[in-house]
């Protein structure tokens, strides 16, 4: 990349806001998605790792919520799956290894 590609810090500030701007739009897309899949209690593995993995290309921490709320639900029928996921996250991101929140199952 030339270094006469930003010739400013504005030029900068905006390319950062349309970035933000497009996670925004791509969290907005995908939320229905996931609250769809946990109502519905859908088991469908290939449509829950496809929202698991459009959400990846969401480093948000809004979308980083979805993500936990997607893995829990996973986890109720395969935790292995939900695990790698999770996992996943961490070396893709760097964060704390997340937690599986455990559910009361009576």
């Amino acid at each position: 990349m030339s270094k006469d590609k930003f010739k400013s810090s504005h030029e900068i500030y905006n390319l950062a806001e349309h970035l933000m701007n497009l996670y925004e739009q791509a969290y907005e897309e995908i939320k229905p998605d996931v609250f769809y899949i946990i109502n519905k209690n859908v088991k469908n593995v290939r449509y829950i790792e496809d929202v698991l993995d459009r959400i990846f290309e969401i480093p948000t921490d809004k979308s980083y919520e979805l993500f936990i709320m997607l893995c829990n639900y996973y986890a109720t029928f395969d935790m292995d799956a939900a695990k790698f996921y999770l996992d996943s996250w961490d070396m893709l991101y760097g964060e704390d290894k997340p937690k599986v929140k455990k559910k009361d199952h009576k």
